[in-house]
């Protein structure tokens, strides 16, 4: 099938003979949330072939499918044994957060339940990790995309930039940062602590905008406000880092592609560290160690349920904000008026 053969390709040739075994257990269901019963008859055959286990269930659709596609999990017994993963965003604002999770909770328990932010699984999280404010002035998360929005330009009309990437990869990457050094659960407790002391983004420390061009793509209004950019500064009331404002950026068809963090210090000096730099020449890429986290049941690297909740309250001010975007030129550096907030130094 097209689909075994995609399996396939994607592993390097020299490695192919220890994934065939894999490969040919690969079947593909068209399934839907009001019938998921061939699904269910699919796996209970593999099950009766190979044993019982775990299931891992990952759930790449968007916030609106979620609810219906958790009622077929549920009326087919899928949920049993499951671990359900779950991609970003996490709802679309606080109010359908909350009902997202309470649907999840219905099927699982939140020990079952692993929200999936690939930065997190990121070779540099642990470098990240051990960072700590002496001496820095102010820290920047910077992640410029090339790539524009060609077909998936439907989707980002119901989410935007803030909440494709402000309220996940960006924030994730903040409370790694500013958690104190742990592990497991422990690490988990330590950067709900950080979300919780976020203080609300505020509109003149936020800047959003649109490429010239957008409204053109399909699916997309003629009017439409959505920010296909955005830039704002992460503020914590209290804690180590609670004197050093983090500062993001983020948006599509802009001039480089990059995944950086950069401190700078007191003294002048910058430390630069980038997260896509880290990947180089490594066996597994960051979807591959947290698949492995969730079937090894590790949610260290994963969002909590009172993370996201948090996340929300931090951002939710914004995602209320009637200014339309400001216009910018496909492969600038996005609005002229984000060129001041980082301060003096620029970006």
């Amino acid at each position: 099938s097209e689909l075994r053969d995609a399996a396939t390709e994607a592993v390097p040739e020299d490695a192919r003979g220890s994934v065939d075994a894999v490969v040919d257990r690969i079947t593909f269901v068209v399934s839907s949330a009001e019938d998921g019963d061939d699904l269910a008859r699919e796996v209970a055959e593999a099950e009766r072939e190979l044993g019982e286990s775990h299931r891992l269930l990952y759930l790449s659709v968007p916030p609106t499918a979620l609810q219906d596609l958790l009622g077929m999990i549920q009326r087919t017994k899928l949920s049993e044994r499951a671990r359900l993963v779950v991609e970003k965003p996490y709802g679309l604002d606080a109010e359908s957060g909350r009902s997202l999770d309470a649907a999840l909770h219905d099927v699982v328990d939140e020990d079952r339940v692993y929200r999936i932010d690939h930065f997190l699984g990121s070779a540099a999280v642990d470098e990240l990790a051990a960072l700590t404010p002496d001496g820095v002035q102010q820290v920047q998360v910077d992640v410029p995309e090339t790539l524009g929005l060609e077909g998936r330009a439907g989707f980002y009309e119901s989410t935007g930039c803030l909440r494709d990437m402000v309220v996940t990869h960006l924030a994730q990457l903040v409370g790694v940062i500013a958690a104190e050094s742990a592990e497991g659960e422990s690490w988990r407790d330590a950067r709900a602590e950080v979300f919780a002391a976020m203080t609300p983004l505020a509109d003149e420390e936020t800047v959003l905008g649109q490429y010239v061009g957008y409204r053109e793509e399909d699916d997309v209004d003629d009017g439409s406000t959505v920010e296909t950019y955005a830039a704002t500064i992460f503020r914590l009331r209290e804690g180590p880092w609670r004197e050093v404002p983090f500062v993001v950026r983020t948006g599509k068809n802009l001039a480089v592609d990059r995944t950086v963090v950069t401190l700078r210090h007191h003294d002048g000096s910058e430390r630069t560290i980038d997260i896509d730099a880290a990947e180089d020449g490594l066996a597994l890429d960051p979807y591959a160690r947290l698949l492995a986290d969730v079937a090894a049941g590790d949610p260290s690297r994963f969002v909590r349920g009172d993370h996201a909740e948090e996340l929300w309250r931090v951002v939710e001010p914004v995602l209320d904000d009637d200014r339309p975007p400001a216009p910018y030129e496909p492969g600038s550096w996005g609005p002229d008026e984000a060129d001041e907030l980082p301060g003096p130094g620029g970006w």
